[in-house]
């Protein structure tokens, strides 16, 4: 999907060489043994000389529904703000319940079309509740 269209080997590695996974950040979950229940990564990237940041989530089939991506969210959200970053940008599958009911429990300027779902959050410099809406 983040292609979408078939990726060859050699176009993903390109793409995963273009990373700056120094500059990203992931924020787990783990249950009481230790393992990683949840995951959400935070990759910075620059649009238009825009600080932005795109999150991605994972939770285990297992603990869904149970707000380990909004904790991931809020997570990301409090260090974009702690690094100046303008933009969170979430994008899904159009048929990923999960992750539109996340998008609509949250105050996120979202555009859906028959197959893809954007969501941009505009994460305040000062600490508080979640907004995609700044001036």
């Amino acid at each position: 999907m983040r292609f979408c269209q078939h990726a060859t080997d050699n176009a993903l590695e390109r793409y995963v060489a273009e990373i700056d996974f120094e500059s990203s950040r992931c924020f787990g979950a783990l249950d009481s043994s230790g393992t990683l229940i949840a995951l959400t990564e935070a990759i910075p990237f620059q649009s238009n000389g825009i600080r932005c940041l795109e999150a991605a989530f994972s939770t285990d089939a297992g603990w869904r529904c149970r707000g380990l991506a909004r904790a991931g969210l809020e997570a990301a959200q409090a260090w974009a703000r702690s690094e100046g970053i303008e933009r969170i940008i979430l994008h899904c599958d159009a048929r990923n319940a999960a992750m539109r009911g996340l998008l609509r429990s949250i105050d996120a300027e979202v555009s859906v079309d028959r197959f893809e779902v954007d969501a941009t959050l505009f994460p305040r410099a000062a600490s508080g509740a979640p907004s995609a809406r700044q001036a």
